[in-house]
């Protein structure tokens, strides 16, 4: 087989084979990239670092609901809303479901960007746009929550304690 290079010039054996060493080791890269970021979020899920507001930005942004949610996320109805209210936290399986029916990494339902936080937030999904405001917003499940789900080791400070954004987690 003839592989063509630019301009349709035919390219030696030596550039095919070095076209394809350098594709596989761009797709090893993408590999260790994404099995990080699936690591850090699994560590942040277990800390119970994952956000009630951000599993329905997830799940309006596709104008996802209802009982087939449940259903898709390898929950009972209404398990799903409980995790939007704060009242029962997901397993970590069920996130990685939740994350691959919303087009989301697991990470996006576990990372709470300030900017979030700030003023009203403009959701939007194929039916209809929403402004929700900030005092709308779950931002985070109760310890005692998270606790309950199987594999967590719970570990942000108390409400109220002040933790300095500069040195070691």
């Amino acid at each position: 087989m003839t592989f063509y290079g630019k301009a349709g010039v035919p390219l030696s054996a030596a550039d095919v084979e070095s076209r394809a060493r350098r594709r596989r080791a761009r797709a090893e890269q993408s590999r260790v990239i994404v099995a990080k970021h699936t690591a850090e979020a699994a560590d942040r899920w277990a800390r119970g670092l994952v956000k009630p507001y951000r599993i329905t930005t997830a799940l309006d942004a596709c104008g996802l609901d209802g009982p087939q949610v449940d259903v898709a996320c390898g929950a009972t109805e209404p398990e799903v809303d409980w995790w939007e209210a704060g009242y029962l936290y997901p397993t970590w399986e069920q996130v990685c479901l939740l994350a691959e029916l919303c087009g989301v990494t697991p990470g996006f339902l576990a990372f709470d960007a300030s900017a979030d936080l700030d003023g009203p937030m403009f959701m939007c999904g194929p039916r209809k746009c929403d402004v929700v405001e900030p005092a709308e917003r779950i931002l985070e499940f109760d310890l005692d929550t998270v606790a309950a789900c199987p594999g967590t080791r719970p570990t942000r400070p108390a409400r109220g304690v002040v933790v300095p954004l500069t040195g070691a987690r």
